[in-house]
């Protein structure tokens, strides 16, 4: 459906750049989602929003992201214009994390993407792994964490007789039966 008075699509932007057959870095859409990409970026940027955060104080925040993970992302959004990077003067040195403008900017994208998500069912009405629930067992969790993008890595003992504490991966399709 076309609005009359402005000869495209509605919702579509009426700009020479939507109209690729590809995906292109000039993009605005591959931009903002180059900006959001990794896993946990999102939560970083939800805490920033609620203001500026120390290293330790987004650790806090979430705790199940790993230092790696999180110095990853800080150094990502620093790169890409989300996050400015602020060195406190004194001992022990302290640096705070704050949102540039374009960052803040991304607060109403976030919550367009959250509210269309509480609207749309999961894929293949399966549990996305971030709801599902925990496992008590260190096997079970080991198994949970090696789901990564269809695939299903199921750490198995590599030799029964040497305890069971050492483990290899092994790889199959989800859903396969073999």
């Amino acid at each position: 459906m076309t609005h009359r008075t402005v000869g495209h699509p509605a919702g579509l932007p009426d700009d020479p750049r939507a109209h690729v057959t590809a995906p292109t870095p000039e993009c605005p859409v591959e931009i903002t989602l180059g900006a959001l990409q990794g896993r946990w970026t999102t939560l970083v940027i939800r805490e920033l929003l609620r203001g500026d955060r120390s290293y330790s104080e987004l650790r806090a925040a979430l705790p199940a992201l790993s230092d790696k993970v999180l110095s990853d992302r800080l150094a990502q959004l620093t790169r890409t214009g989300v996050v400015e990077r602020h060195r406190r003067p004194g001992w022990p040195p302290r640096v705070h994390y704050t949102l540039t403008p374009n960052g803040h900017r991304l607060g109403p994208v976030l919550q367009t993407l959250w509210d269309w998500g509480t609207q749309t069912p999961p894929p293949d009405n399966e549990t996305p792994p971030s709801r599902t629930p925990p496992h008590s067992s260190l096997t079970s969790r080991l198994e949970q964490l090696a789901l990564f993008d269809g695939v299903v890595s199921v750490l198995v003992p590599h030799d029964p007789d040497y305890g069971g504490d050492r483990y290899e991966p092994d790889c199959t399709r989800r859903g396969s039966t073999g």
